[in-house]
């Protein structure tokens, strides 16, 4: 088979759809990955051949204007990433089709960011496969009407087609099934394999705690004053609801240990190393909420405590509180006292036994390369 990956220029969507690249490639089949000129370089370090569509700085720009727009209207606009995503496909939507038509691909693989890639599938007779990178924002509503804006249709009209009346893409989704929309049709689990662009690893980070070690991650688009709730973060209510633990904190940051100096010794910082390697040894985490941080911590079994800052956070924070071992909050009007309880109801045995349920239901699902067979046969029929 010849699989083109299509994403929207974001890292963490790459990351994630990246394990079934790398399977369909060891494989045997062709690959090629097409996303926006900024991640290209970051894709290409990827070891898989990429080519850059559409113009550059598309997508934080439209997501930006968008959040722009809904934070200065009175109540008529609502926030819905899902019309920036159009508008982003309609900026890329030339390039991918242009490439399909030459390329070729049997198979279309897509994160739910990148709206050009069913339309490219469907001009070129390819099958489309919804790659999820999480919660699956799009899959809400019922019928294709109420998951999509009207600007949807548009991508399809550009290149003389109907718009789909209600769209069964397949979708693979690493999340696991009891968080999934209950209306899905062709909805397949696949095992989520955490990656990491990042490969420092302090030796200290092998050995384990002397004590529960409580880790907190800002993410890779989200600063340490999401979590000060209107203070500086080191005298955050989370941070004085960590320090009141008998617990080691470690915060994950971006190379702004600066900011962080004066803590007591209970507190360290690591930068650059995998948070795969870093949840090795937590037994708890505090993050933001995003998709990346909140499948790694599922998939290695840790409890955690979500303090979500935009919609998709929260959203993906309500699907997953199901689980006994996931606690969410709201960063700014959460107390010390109230993150404090939840930290410590999260290091007790009956949290941890959840947090292995959790990654038990993550490990039942089958790996990327177990689905290529299924895959190829979908992709000849559709032939």
């Amino acid at each position: 088979m010849r699989l083109l990956f299509a994403t929207a220029a974001v890292p963490t969507h790459h990351f994630t759809m990246l394990p079934f690249a790398w399977a369909a490639l060891a494989a045997g089949h062709e690959v090629c990955v097409a996303t926006g000129p900024e991640l290209a370089a970051t894709a290409a370090r990827s070891g898989l051949p990429v080519v850059p569509v559409g113009p550059p700085g598309e997508f934080d720009r439209r997501n930006h204007e968008l959040l722009e727009r809904a934070r200065t209207s009175s109540g008529a606009v609502r926030y819905d990433p899902k019309s920036a995503y159009c508008e982003v496909a309609a900026a890329m939507l030339d390039d991918l089709v242009a490439l399909a038509r030459r390329w070729r691909p049997d198979v279309v693989v897509w994160d739910p960011a990148c709206f050009a890639a069913p339309v490219a599938a469907a001009v070129v007779g390819a099958l489309p496969v919804r790659y999820l990178w999480g919660v699956d924002i799009v899959g809400r509503g019922a019928t294709l009407t109420e998951r999509l804006p009207e600007s949807f249709g548009e991508l399809y009209a550009r290149y003389g087609l109907d718009r789909p009346a209600d769209p069964d893409w397949w979708t693979l989704d690493p999340t696991p099934p009891a968080t999934w929309p209950v209306h899905g049709r062709r909805r397949s689990a696949v095992r989520y394999v955490p990656h990491s662009p990042y490969g420092r690893m302090p030796a200290w980070l092998f050995a384990a705690p002397e004590r529960p070690r409580v880790v907190v991650t800002f993410g890779t688009t989200t600063s340490s004053e999401h979590f000060a709730g209107g203070s500086e973060f080191t005298r955050s209510p989370l941070m004085r609801a960590a320090l009141g633990l008998d617990a080691e904190l470690l915060l994950v940051t971006r190379g702004e240990e600066e900011r962080f100096a004066g803590l007591p010794g209970k507190v360290r910082t690591v930068a650059g190393a995998p948070l795969s390697a870093v949840l090795r040894g937590a037994s708890a985490v505090v993050h933001h909420g995003g998709n990346g941080t909140l499948l790694h911590a599922s998939f290695a079994g840790v409890p955690q405590l979500i303090l979500p800052g935009s919609p998709e956070q929260r959203l993906s924070a309500e699907q997953f509180a199901g689980y006994r071992s996931v606690r969410r909050d709201d960063a700014a009007t959460a107390t010390a006292e109230s993150l404090g309880g939840h930290l410590a109801d999260l290091l007790t045995p009956g949290a941890r036994e959840a947090a292995a349920g959790l990654r038990s239901d993550m490990l039942n699902a089958p790996t990327p390369a177990a689905l290529l067979p299924t895959l190829r046969t979908a992709a000849a029929a559709r032939r």
